[in-house]
Formats: structure tokens, C-alpha cells, sequence
């Protein structure tokens, strides 16, 4: 099932997924931030975070199967979506009256929330119901709303009915339990604000014992008792937040004791994170609660007096030998009362109520949405939704056109590229295509750069792949590498046009190659991540027609004097049989082969052509070549799918094959069903973005990595800053740790009294974690704040900066350039400004002036990296390898031993004709790298190139 949930609690939405549906999360603003804490845990696999724009688009079309609430708010943002609902409580009413300030009374409250629910109906307009309906298990599915409770205390306290779904913990996520930290662990989020359930101030009076009497303020003692606090907290409290799933799993094993207070009355006397600790093997020290999984003295201890408790954890700090055998009990526990298996069976079964009613719902909203038919099986439910940049020219009969549906099936597409013309058609005599030519999304020239087609892109509107497709010779957009998204090719031709397609593809993250043997050849070039992609049939348009069987061979495809052995096998069996010949195309095509008993098939430079795949999709027994390996025979058997001939026999195996009619239709049909379970353009479509998505966190990071001097800037000075979160932060961002920087970042901007010199530190950091996070549009938000305090501190350049570089990776060239132009006026020695203007005017097709752009960043700083890697690409590009080599070397000057600026050196020199040179810089990377491939491969060009001279130099002595 598609599964939509709101993200409240990263650790129970990881239980949720453990059910094995798809889950899609929608981000919520918690502890000030709107974003996944993935320093608590990771997304699941089966998971994805999702913008809230696209949920509740897909809510309108009936994508999801349900909708998981966590509470009030979450159902009455879905109450009116044609979906089934479910709302967990995760409190008790009482507890969040309480946590509200008792401003509503609780009867009507309930009322206000029972009359909420009652009036939620999935399969009819919304209409006021009986309030008794909702109350119901049996009732609740037909109402539309499924109540589900995590335990019965809460079920009871709400005065509603609903399954029960205690919490569940997998215990294979868990173990290893050591103790050797003479420490109390405490876990929890916004512990003081919500003492009255989880007891802080209880566990203040127990790790503070010998202090009770001496101090008035409980919470301003200083622990007695070391403990460590983990969660969600003010600093005040002392504590930190995790840094990652395994620093919380680590602090679980190496503790000595957990520290539990839930408050019986306002909450049940455990939770997850104390089951995690159970569950990890650690003994629970635990204020009484009715509903407590503890036993005194058995798996840990539990008493009303926090003097007792404060006795037991420093007892267990000397006996670590009690400690490990009260947490054994405690994992035992956990397994036969919170066991995740019963916590995913309860769960499927309330997935498995709600199926019929989603079937139901799909079934009726996709008959008429706005007017318009809407199918909702057009979405993989194993593919995860993407925004894919499509790059082709358009024509009717390309390869590109099949990918292209597949992808609009499973995928958000956008297309862009140039269209054939009529000058096209004639040339390749394709005026019998019987189908118009569609425009693409974005229509453009053969020239176009892939930065402008990013700028024409619709708003808000972000790719997570750009997608080019071999279609027609002439269209290749410049500027593929600089693309700040993963970028794949599709190359269709390579049996004919090797030496192109390498070309094109070293500019590519992944390359597709539909001829196998060619593989090998883009491998040693250099190229990454090559997968061989053949080609395939689209069942809606190569199909079986029911017409007679009229010809005995047909053939439909090009005859011309390049097709030498084509046309002669051809007159050899049109010399015994009757062979039909015609150039059709798409349903045209397909109703000649359907016409046909066989198809005759033959490769051209052993290739596997999409014939193959098109006429076993149309149902007639086809006849070919094996193109030795093409990878033909490792999909389908000889005389089982097809029938292999040889240029000997192939007038026998027709012979054969035209008079006995039950064994050649028992080969088409088999060959049917193989290429159909097998070898449509959407297997295609998977294997291809099952390849790249992948590997996508890899190449993302990669060209974040090669951004990252050109989106960083100088933090201040630790002198100018005093408040200690802020510093906090600073530190972090050094790290690199900018999901935490930007925590503590978004608390410091909340009720802190900043100078201001902080606080232009604060809206600029804030800007640097948003663009290193993706978060482009908060980014320039930030920046702008800071440029309002800049008049404070003569106009500082950094917030000018920062926006150019969000434009910039946005691909809003034209408006980076007017923020970096901006920077310069403010600080012309500022070589950041200058490399980011450069960028930008060159991806902005202004390339003279953004090339002295980087140089002018180099003159005031060779150190630049992102400048000086830029200036090298943009050298080649406009052939200005003499300047490159200027910059280089006087790079390396200050860096003799860099070994990525030693091979850019020994390219350059390569390039211009000195061989001599270029081994001489070879050489040096080899005596600190002695397997530096690269280098190896560059010197065994450089020796074969040597050798052919020498080669030359003695015939030409010779003849002399």
C-alpha cells in the first residue's frame, strides 16, 4: 500500500515502516525546525520525505491508499481528501488539556472532537452522522476515520473505542549492552516543558539525593548522580541533542542505568525510548506507574521514594555484575510484551480494513476529476516519485518517445530539446509517420545550453535527474557538467557511432548503452557508472492485430546500398516465398507484422535492434540473426521464442518452419509472453532509474563537494560572538555538521537577546546551512535579513554572496550575476565575489567576460579552488590552454605536491604537443602515487603517442 504520514515522531514512523508498505512523510515544524531529525534516526528505505505541496496533490488524485494522522491538526487538513484515514493518539486527553493549560474543559473538547470525526465520511460528501458511529470499530471503517490507540490507558482517558497497538520494538536493532559509563541515561524532547508527564522534576529530586534539603529551585541543582540527557531541550537543561542514529544506540549500550519518570495519570509508564533501552539489555530505574513493565529488583527497580532510586542507581554503579543481569530480564521483557511482530501483525490488519475501501475510492475518484478521466494505476507502487528533466529531439518514432511514456507513468517529466522539421521528414523519407510531431515542454535549439533550459523551467519546479536520449545528430547541450543534479545519457546507435558517443558520454554521471559489446570501450574511456540498457516494445502500440496472415515473410525496415547482405538474404527467400517489404512505422508496422506468418530480422554490425523486440511483441514467429554477442540469446532460447538462422540455412528453417503452423504460432506465442514479462519500455524504465537513483546520494555528494569552496564563506570571529549556543553552531559548520548547526541556529533565533554583530553571524549562518542542505529559497530568505543589518558594518559583501551562490545552484544565473556584481562594488578584493560572477556570466552564455571574471578571482587568490577548477574546464572549452598552464603553475608553486593540480598540469601539456612535459609531471605524481591510475593511464598515452613519432620519424629517415 501507499502510505501518507505527518512527521511528528521520527522513531515510531521507523516502527510504522517495519510493516513493509511504502510511506511517504510529510515534514512538520517541531522544535524549531521543519525538517526530518535524522541525528534520531535515518529514513527507512520503504520511506521518502516528500514537499507538502506534492502530498496534498497526490491526495487529490488518489494516489495513497491511507493517511496516518498523529493528531487533530493532521486529520483536519485530510478530513475532505477521498481517502482513508487514520488518527493515532499517541497522549491521553488529559495530559494534553494539561500540557494546553486547562483552558478547555474536557467534555467539550471530546464533543468538538467526536463531532470532527462523525463528520468524516471517505465515500460521500461530508454530512453531519450519528456521533455514536465514530466510536465503533466495527462502524469506523465506514465513517472514513480509524481510531488507533498505543495503548489502552489512552483509549480509556479519551473515551473512544479503537485497536489497540502497543509500541514495538525489533530487538535485531538493538543489543550489545556494556555499561562501562557510570552514568544515568535520560531521554526525552522538551523535558521541562512537559514535566507534568514526563516527570523532570522527579528526576532531578532522584540524580540530585544529597542536595533535597539545601537547595529551593529543584531546577537549578546540579546533578549529584552523572547523567547524560539526550533529546530535544533548552540548553539550560544541560543536555544535547544525538548526533546520529548510532551515537543514540551507543549511549543506550555504554550507560550504566535508564532513568524513567513518566507520570502515572498524564502517561503510561514507559516509552520508547526506555523500551529501547530495555530492549538494548539496560535496567530501568522507574517511578511507580500502574502501567509499568518494571519490577522491582527484577529487571531494574520501581518505588514511589526517589531517595530509594537515587540508592539503587548508585548501588548499580558499583555492581555492573546486577546491572547486565537485570537488563538481560529487561530484553526478555520487552520481547514478549513489546515484540515488533505483534506491533506489525496489528498494524497490517488495520491496512488490510482499509484496502477494500481504498479500492472503492480509486475506483470512483478515477472516473471524473475536474471533468477529466484520471487512472490511478498509473503510478509504480515500488518507484519513488521523481522530477525528470528529459532531453531529446522529438519525433514520432524515436526511442526516446517509448522512454519518455514509461517515464510519465511512474515519474513527474518535463521535456526539452528541438523538434524535427519537414526538412527532416523528407530527408528521411518519414512523411508515412501517420502521426504529428508533439512540441516539447520546454521547445528550444540544437544549441541551447543546459543552463538555459534550467531558467525556463516551471516555478518551483527542481529536477532530481537531467535525462539526455541519443535521438538526431546536432542536438547536445552545452553545459551538461556543471548541472548541479545527477545527469545520465541513453545512447541508442553506438555500433555506428563509437567515437561520438564516447564523446558525449564522458559529460554524463551515468551512461545507457543499448548495444552490450560497446560497454567495454566507454569503461576504458573513462567514463562512470555505464549500464548496458537494450531497447524494448511498448505493448499499446506493437501489438497483435486480429487480421489474416496474408504474407508469408515480412519484412518492414530500410533497404538501401549500405544494406548489402540485408538485400541479398531478402532475394534469396523471395525467391521461394512470399516476402512483403515496406518501410511503415508505429501501429502501421505492427499490422504488417501481425499480416505476417514470420518476420524476417537481420543486425547490422551484430546489433540488438528494436525489431526484435517489437515483432515478438506483435505475435509472429520471428526469424534472425544471432548478432553474436548482442546478449540476444541471454534473453531469449533459439526454436522456444524465436527461430536463429544462419546465411545457409535460412531458407530451410522457413521452409520448415511455413509448413508446420502449430510449431512456428507456439514460438510466436511463447516469444510474446517472454519480451512481454520481460522487455517493455517500463522494465527499461525501472532498471534505469533503479541504476540511478542508486547510486544518487554518491553523485550528489560529489558535486556538492566540488561547489562547496564557492557556497562557503568566512565564518567571524569567535571573539565577536558571545552567546554560547551560537558559538555552538559555528563550531558545527566547521565540522560540516550543518544539520545541527542549523538547530541550533533556529533556537537561537527564538527569544535570545543578540548583539548585532550576532546577529547578522546568525542570518548569514543560517544561509550557509540552508544552501548546503538544498534549502535554496530559505537560504536567500536568511541572506536578505542579513543585508538589512549590513549598514551596521560597512556593507559586508557575504549576504550578496550567499545569494548569488543560491541563484547560482538554482540555475537563476541572470540574477547570481546582479548579487555577485553587488559583492564586487562592496569588496573588489573579495576573490569569492569574483569567482561566483565569473560562474554565472558564463553559464549565462557571457563567456568572455565570466572567463576574465576567473581570472581576475585567481590574480587576488590562487588558492580558490572552485576558481581555479572552473578556470581549467572553461580554458578548454575555449581553447585557451596557454592561460590555464599560466594559473597552474603558479598554483603549484606554492603547492608542488598536489596531485589533482600535477595531472591537470600533465593534461594540459598532453593537449598542447609536449609529451616530454607531460611525463615529466606524470612522473612526479607517480613517485608519491605509484597506482595513481589516472596518471598511469595518461602515461601509457603519452608512451604510445612517443612511439608512433618514433615510428614515423624512422620511414621517414628511411625513404630519405
Amino acid at each position: 500500500m501507499k502510505i501518507l504520514t505527518f512527521n511528528w515522531h521520527e522513531a515510531y514512523i521507523c516502527s510504522l515502516a517495519k510493516t513493509a508498505h511504502d510511506f511517504e512523510i510529510v515534514e512538520r515544524l517541531k522544535g524549531g525546525s521543519k525538517i526530518w531529525f535524522y541525528n534520531t534516526r535515518p529514513v527507512p528505505e520503504n520511506a521518502r520525505i516528500i514537499k507538502e505541496k506534492d502530498a496534498f496533490d497526490r491526495l487529490s488524485s488518489g494516489y495513497y491508499d491511507a493517511v496516518v494522522c498523529h493528531n487533530l491538526k493532521d486529520l483536519t487538513e485530510v478530513k475532505d481528501y477521498p481517502v482513508p484515514k487514520i488518527l493515532i493518539f499517541h497522549n491521553k486527553l488529559t495530559t494534553e488539556l494539561a500540557l494546553g493549560g486547562n483552558k478547555y474543559s474536557k467534555e467539550g473538547y471530546l464533543k468538538s472532537v467526536r463531532e470532527l470525526i462523525s463528520g468524516i465520511d471517505n465515500l460521500h460528501p461530508v454530512r453531519k452522522m450519528d456521533l455514536r458511529r465514530s466510536i465503533f470499530p466495527h462502524e469506523q471503517i465506514s465513517n472514513g476515520v480509524h481510531l488507533v490507540f498505543i495503548s489502552k490507558t489512552k483509549m480509556d482517558d479519551w473515551g473512544l473505542v479503537g485497536d489497540v497497538i502497543t509500541p514495538g520494538i525489533d530487538l535485531s536493532d538493538y543489543g550489545g549492552y556494556h555499561g562501562s559509563e557510570k552514568k544515568v541515561l535520560r531521554v526525552g524532547n522538551f523535558m521541562k516543558r512537559r514535566d507534568i508527564m514526563l516527570g523532570y522534576s522527579i528526576q532531578q529530586k532522584i540524580l540530585n539525593s544529597e542536595l533535597h534539603n539545601s537547595q529551593s529551585s529543584i531546577f537549578n541543582l546540579q546533578s549529584s548522580i552523572p547523567n547524560t540527557l539526550l533529546g530535544l531541550n533548552e540548553p539550560s537543561d544541560g543536555g544535547r541533542f544525538t548526533e546520529s542514529w548510532d551515537d543514540l544506540k551507543e549511549c543506550y549500550r555504554s550507560h550504566r542505568v535508564y532513568l524513567n519518570t513518566t507520570v502515572d495519570g498524564f502517561e503510561d509508564g514507559y516509552n520508547l525510548s526506555s523500551l529501547e533501552a530495555m530492549a538494548t539489555g539496560m535496567p530501568v530505574a522507574t517511578i511507580a506507574n500502574s502501567t509499568s513493565p518494571i519490577i522491582d529488583g527484577y529487571n531494574g527497580y520501581i518505588s514511589n521514594d526517589t531517595e530509594y532510586l537515587s540508592e539503587r542507581i548508585k548501588h548499580l554503579f558499583e555492581s555492573p555484575e546486577d546491572a547486565k543481569k537485570l537488563g538481560e530480564n529487561a530484553r526478555k521483557t520487552v520481547e514478549r510484551d513489546f515484540n515488533i511482530k505483534d506491533f506489525v501483525e496489528k498494524w497490517n490488519g488495520v491496512f488490510e480494513k482499509l484496502k477494500a475501501q481504498s479500492s472503492k475510492l480509486k475506483a470512483q475518484s478515477s472516473k471524473t476529476v475536474a471533468g477529466q478521466a484520471v487512472k490511478s494505476e498509473i503510478r509504480n507502487p515500488k518507484s519513488e516519485i521523481r522530477n525528470i528533466l528529459l532531453s531529446y529531439v522529438s519525433y514520432p518514432v524515436t526511442t526516446a518517445r517509448y522512454i519518455e511514456k514509461s517515464l510519465r507513468k511512474f515519474h513527474n517529466v518535463v521535456t526539452c530539446g528541438p523538434s524535427i522539421g519537414e526538412d527532416i521528414i523528407r530527408l528521411w523519407n518519414l512523411e508515412n509517420m501517420k502521426e504529428e510531431v508533439k512540441p516539447q515542454d520546454i521547445s528550444c535549439e540544437s544549441s541551447v545550453s543546459a543552463g538555459d533550459i534550467l531558467k525556463r523551467l516551471p516555478q518551483g519546479w527542481k529536477p532530481c535527474l537531467f535525462l539526455w536520449i541519443e535521438s538526431v545528430y546536432g542536438y547536445f547541450p552545452e553545459g551538461i557538467r556543471e548541472l548541479p543534479f545527477p545527469t545520465a545519457c541513453c545512447l541508442i546507435d553506438s555500433h555506428i557511432n563509437l567515437s561520438w558517443h564516447i564523446q558525449w558520454a564522458r559529460q554524463f554521471d551515468f551512461v545507457f548503452v543499448a548495444q552490450r559489446k560497446y560497454i567495454p570501450e566507454f569503461e576504458k574511456a573513462g567514463c562512470k557508472n555505464v549500464f548496458w540498457l537494450p531497447l524494448g516494445c511498448d505493448p499499446d502500440i506493437h501489438k497483435k492485430f486480429e487480421v489474416e496472415k496474408v504474407y508469408d515473410i515480412g519484412f518492414v525496415g530500410s533497404i538501401t546500398k549500405n544494406h548489402v547482405r540485408r538485400k541479398l538474404l531478402l532475394d534469396k527467400l523471395a525467391n521461394r516465398f512470399n516476402v512483403h517489404i515496406e518501410r511503415s512505422f508505429l501501429e502501421d508496422m505492427a499490422i504488417t507484422f501481425s499480416r505476417s506468418k514470420i518476420i524476417f530480422n537481420e543486425a547490422i554490425k551484430d546489433d540488438l535492434n528494436m525489431r526484435v523486440f517489437e515483432a515478438l511483441s506483435a505475435g509472429s514467429m520471428l526469424l534472425t540473426d544471432e548478432a553474436a554477442g548482442s546478449g540476444l540469446t541471454d534473453f531469449f532460447k533459439d526454436r522456444e521464442h524465436l527461430v536463429i538462422y544462419n546465411d545457409n540455412n535460412i531458407v530451410e528453417l522457413a521452409d520448415y518452419y511455413l509448413k508446420h503452423d502449430d510449431e512456428r504460432e507456439a514460438i510466436a506465442q511463447k516469444g510474446k509472453e517472454e519480451v512481454l514479462k520481460r522487455h517493455t519500455y517500463d522494465h527499461r524504465v525501472g532498471q534505469m532509474m533503479g541504476n540511478i537513483f542508486g547510486k544518487m546520494q554518491e553523485i550528489r555528494s560529489k558535486k556538492q563537494e566540488a561547489r562547496e569552496n564557492l557556497a562557503s564563506c568566512l565564518l567571524p570571529l569567535a571573539s565577536e560572538i558571545e552567546d554560547p549556543l551560537l558559538l555552538q553552531a559555528l563550531r558545527q559548520m566547521e565540522e560540516k555538521k550543518y544539520e545541527g548547526a542549523l538547530k541550533n541556529l533556529t533556537f537561537a533565533l527564538k527569544g535570545r537577546e543578540l548583539s548585532s554583530i550576532e546577529r547578522f553571524t546568525l542570518y548569514t549562518s543560517l544561509g550557509e546551512c540552508s544552501v548546503k542542505l538544498g534549502k535554496l529559497d530559505d537560504s536567500v530568505g536568511f541572506y536578505k535579513m542579513a543585508k538589512e543589518i549590513t549598514s551596521l558594518h560597512g556593507g559586508l559583501e557575504k549576504p550578496y554572496i550567499g545569494i548569488g551562490t543560491a541563484y547560482m545552484q538554482d540555475g537563476r544565473y541572470n540574477k547570481a550575476v546582479c548579487e555577485f556584481e553587488a559583492s564586487v562594488k562592496l569588496n573588489p578584493q573579495s576573490d569569492k565575489a569574483f569567482c561566483g560572477l565569473g560562474i554565472s556570466l558564463f553559464q549565462s552564455g557571457r563567456f568572455t567576460e565570466g572567463y576574465e571574471m576567473l581570472k581576475t578571482a585567481l590574480d587576488i587568490n590562487i588558492e580558490n579552488m572552485m576558481a581555479l577548477e572552473m578556470h581549467l574546464k572553461y580554458s578548454y572549452m575555449l581553447n585557451r590552454l596557454d592561460v590555464a598552464l599560466q594559473y597552474v603553475l603558479k598554483y603549484l608553486e606554492l603547492h608542488p605536491a598536489n596531485l589533482d593540480m600535477l595531472y591537470a598540469l600533465s593534461g594540459i601539456y598532453f593537449k598542447t604537443g609536449r609529451r616530454e612535459d607531460a611525463v615529466d609531471a606524470l612522473e612526479r605524481i607517480l613517485l608519491f602515487e605509484p597506482e595513481h591510475r589516472n596518471a598511469l593511464e595518461m602515461m601509457e598515452k603519452c608512451q604510445s603517442k612517443s612511439e608512433e613519432l618514433r615510428v614515423k620519424n624512422e620511414i621517414i629517415i628511411f625513404n630519405s
